[in-house]
């Protein structure tokens, strides 16, 4: 009920009434959402400079290496955040998307001067692609950081959407851009979730390609275009576009 009354304006605190600002403002425009996946270089980020994007979790720790910074942050995972939070917002100063969970975690002095919006959280048995943030995020126990990103990126009205880094290869430590500095704690927490529920050794690989392939479904529905320009990996759901093609005609 809260959500209906949200998606129409009405009883809107100010995290909804700053989150709806960012309602299909960026319509005939393209962006790419940047996965941590180990075939994300430097090189192909500073291409990126000057262009919509999105990054998650420790991509930070390229910052360094980059001049490019991405133009929104996401970051959904509750250990992580519980962990990392000081760390992130000493990085991270660009604006946070984020779901109503992590929000009340966060420590007010990183919350400081930061721009952090929030989508209700909704928990669901079954994946389906949702990108209707004022009313609710839609979240499983199963799900990727990445899925929600991409209903970020939909909210916000992008026509065109490239992922970048999403090799769908695992999940593990050691699968990740070189210079991620892994921590074998959080490893050990996602094999406990696999084990507690049952879930087989492919089951990241798998709910990667369920989810992105509702995300197909909705794009193809809706005209909005949805490219693979990672260098490798074995994500096919959406069409394959060479990254320096692309970046040859945003040039033209």
């Amino acid at each position: 009920i809260g959500g209906i009354f949200r998606e129409n304006g009405l009883f809107l605190n100010d995290n909804y009434k700053e989150l709806q600002k960012y309602k299909d403002v960026y319509k005939n425009k393209r962006c790419f959402l940047i996965a941590n996946g180990p075939s994300l270089t430097v090189d192909d980020l500073n291409l990126l400079k000057g262009e919509y994007t999105f990054g998650c979790n420790k991509i930070f720790y390229l910052f360094d290496k980059s001049e490019w910074r991405p133009t929104f942050y996401c970051v959904l995972d509750e250990d992580y955040i519980a962990k990392y939070q000081d760390e992130i917002f000493s990085y991270i100063d660009m604006p946070v998307f984020t779901n109503n969970v992590i929000a009340k975690r966060l420590k007010p002095e990183n919350k400081e001067r930061k721009t952090i919006l929030y989508s209700q959280q909704i928990m669901y048995s079954n994946f389906k692609a949702w990108p209707n943030l004022m009313s609710y995020t839609y979240a499983t126990k199963q799900g990727t950081i990445m899925s929600f990103v991409m209903a970020v990126a939909l909210y916000m009205g992008f026509s065109e959407i490239n992922v970048l880094g999403m090799d769908n290869t695992s999940t593990t430590a050691g699968n990740h851009f070189v210079g991620y500095k892994e921590d074998k704690s959080l490893e050990a927490n996602l094999n406990r979730r696999i084990k507690e529920n049952g879930w087989d050794a492919n089951h990241w690989k798998n709910q990667t390609e369920i989810e992105m392939s509702e995300f197909r479904k909705y794009a193809d529905s809706n005209g909005i275009k949805i490219y693979n320009v990672t260098r490798g990996g074995k994500l096919e759901v959406f069409p394959r576009r060479d990254l320096d093609e692309c970046f040859e005609q945003i040039k033209k």
